[in-house]
């Protein structure tokens, strides 16, 4: 058995990882909608990278806590809804920016795939610490 600094300092590295692989998903989603959806998020970037801080720093603690505990399938139709909560949000925190509640959902089905891949990751990196 480690010592529990060990595990400590791993688990911190995986979720420093897992941060990383996030924001630059989520970042290359959320541009992709910019792109795909004409007016998201408005002419202001703000609102883009709030959303992208936001999404990472929740589904890094959510991938730690919440995945364990469900599996990937459960949490990945959760995290769809916080996702979309989270896009919508901070689109209706910046004048001009509104995003439409159906644009949020198909923005939060784009990052689907990374957050798949991304459950698999956490759940197979965890069973080995």
């Amino acid at each position: 058995m480690r010592p529990p600094s060990v595990y400590r300092d791993a688990l911190w590295l995986l979720c420093a990882q897992n941060a990383l692989m996030k924001l630059a998903g989520f970042g290359a989603v959320l541009i992709f909608s910019h792109w795909l959806f004409p007016g998201f998020y408005g002419a202001d970037w703000r609102p883009l990278w709030l959303a992208v801080l936001a999404l990472t720093a929740v589904g890094t603690v959510a991938d730690v806590v919440i995945v364990p505990r469900l599996g990937n399938v459960p949490s990945l139709a959760m995290g769809w809804f916080g996702m979309t909560f989270i896009v919508w949000t901070c689109g209706a925190i910046f004048p001009g920016a509104a995003v439409p509640l159906w644009q949020a959902g198909f923005t939060a089905l784009f990052a689907a795939p990374l957050e798949w891949a991304l459950h698999r990751w956490i759940l197979r990196s965890l069973s080995r610490l």
